[in-house]
């Protein structure tokens, strides 16, 4: 039996709930994050996409409907009833391209930069999707900013020298780095950090640039690195309570209810977009 004719016959089984589709979404958004670090993970975005398909799936298709052609007809369901736009046709034609060239990078070697721009593509396609579905009666007024955060983020701490922030900027291809120094949380903007480290006259310029990559952070920032202070907000917060009180929205802190020393998210301009 074809899927198609699957999803005639039983119908989707079911939407995921509010809170799946946000999981998903994150796993979306991580597996984004890598091909855009690493344009070969392609197939990370691939797979997600595939995994969403097969929790759409009726239970009598599960064994039938194993690949991203055969889902295809269950995830175009969940694009037309919640994607902003409704774009089933840009979603089919999408997925069209992933699955060819996907294809020849099996077959034939297909060029990592197509493979690497039409997942990404897909998978800000699908998180639009996922975060449409509404929370249940009990929460439909509500919009925490958990929803949107990217857990677990690198931060620096007092202790860390100017080095180290760099290296982890450089490495995690981070434009914001939070720092906690003390009971105070800060935002170090990678064109600060560049004009503090290149500031100064000329003569002497790189051994000054030397000192100052050895010197901790606090230090730094007591030596005119710019870093403003942020009040980090907690999970269960309204987004749009934080954004109207928010000072720098290029990036919120968000910390773990009652314990602002503990960071659990950050939310970037890009992921309210």
């Amino acid at each position: 039996m074809r899927c198609k004719q699957c999803l005639e016959k039983f119908g989707t089984s079911r939407n995921p709930s509010h809170e799946e589709a946000v999981w998903i979404a994150a796993c979306l958004k991580q597996a984004r994050a890598e091909v855009l670090a690493d344009g070969e993970r392609w197939l990370g975005v691939v797979q997600e996409v595939e995994r969403l398909g097969s929790r759409l799936l009726p239970r009598e298709c599960r064994t039938k409907c194993d690949t991203l052609h055969s889902k295809e007809p269950f995830l175009k369901e969940l694009v037309k009833n919640f994607h902003p736009l409704k774009a089933v046709t840009e979603f089919s034609s999408l997925v069209g391209r992933v699955r060819k060239w996907r294809n020849e990078a099996v077959h034939g070697g297909g060029a990592a930069r197509v493979l690497a721009r039409n997942a990404v593509e897909l998978a800000i396609f699908m998180e639009d999707t996922l975060m449409e579905i509404p929370a249940g009666e009990k929460n439909k007024e509500t919009c925490p900013i958990r929803d949107w955060m990217v857990p677990n983020p690198v931060w620096a701490f007092d202790w860390h020298t100017v080095g180290d922030v760099r290296r982890m900027m450089l490495g995690g291809g981070f434009s914001t780095i939070p720092v906690r120094l003390g009971e105070k949380w800060r935002l170090l903007l990678d064109e600060n950090l560049a004009k503090w480290l290149r500031s100064g006259s000329e003569t002497g310029q790189m051994k000054k640039r030397k000192e100052k990559l050895a010197m901790c952070i606090c230090q730094a920032v007591e030596k005119k690195l710019e870093a403003p202070e942020t009040d980090p907000v907690g999970q269960g917060d309204n987004v749009w309570d934080v954004l109207e009180k928010v000072k720098y929205p290029r990036a919120i802190l968000v910390t773990r209810e009652g314990c602002k020393r503990e960071l659990v998210g950050i939310v970037t301009s890009s992921d309210l977009m």
